[in-house]
């Protein structure tokens, strides 16, 4: 699985001098950043089953950035040449005024949903006739407005710009204490 981060993603390293924190920002050079994870498959088929099992095995990681050099000094060069071969904390966070979303739940949401709606669709349909399922349709997507209307002004924050305060915070919460 492979996860890409081109919508304006900001990256941070940490130097020689404090390894677990990020201060020098190479944000404006980064062009994507990917993490990939792999999960080895193990297959646990046994006598008398009737297609192959697998499970879940091992995982591995990797998380690649790219990025376009400057050999300017203190630029991104000279800090990657600094680093190479050393352990070194990278924070990646959202830019300001990017929006964040998380589209895998909304799609599992979504997709959990539409297939019990097919399922009552269906029932609905075959019982009482297609002219109820058209009517249901039109009643649940009047219902989704009313509760999209209703609910857009919990949403309000959402679209306020953090501050660097709460950048920080975000970094500090997410950094690794045990290093």
């Amino acid at each position: 699985m492979a996860i890409y981060l081109n919508n304006n993603v900001g990256v941070k390293l940490a130097t020689n001098a404090a390894p677990t924190t990020p201060s020098i920002d190479i944000s404006s050079y980064v062009t994507n950043a990917v993490i990939n994870q792999i999960v080895d498959e193990l297959e646990v088929t046994a006598m008398g089953d009737t297609a192959h099992k697998f499970v879940a095995g091992l995982q591995s990681a990797t998380f690649s950035v790219d990025f376009i050099n400057d050999w300017a000094a203190s630029q991104v060069n000279e800090t990657l040449s600094a680093a190479f071969g050393k352990t070194l904390a990278v924070s990646v966070i959202t830019v300001k005024g990017t929006a964040v979303s998380a589209l895998a739940w909304l799609w599992t949401v979504e997709g959990t949903f539409a297939a019990i709606g097919s399922a009552i669709g269906g029932l609905i349909a075959e019982n009482y006739g297609p002219r109820w399922c058209f009517a249901m349709t039109s009643v649940s997507v009047f219902i989704g407005y009313l509760i999209l209307a209703a609910g857009k002004k919990h949403f309000v924050r959402a679209n306020e710009l953090p501050s660097d305060e709460s950048d920080l915070n975000a970094m500090e919460d997410n950094a690794d204490k045990n290093r």
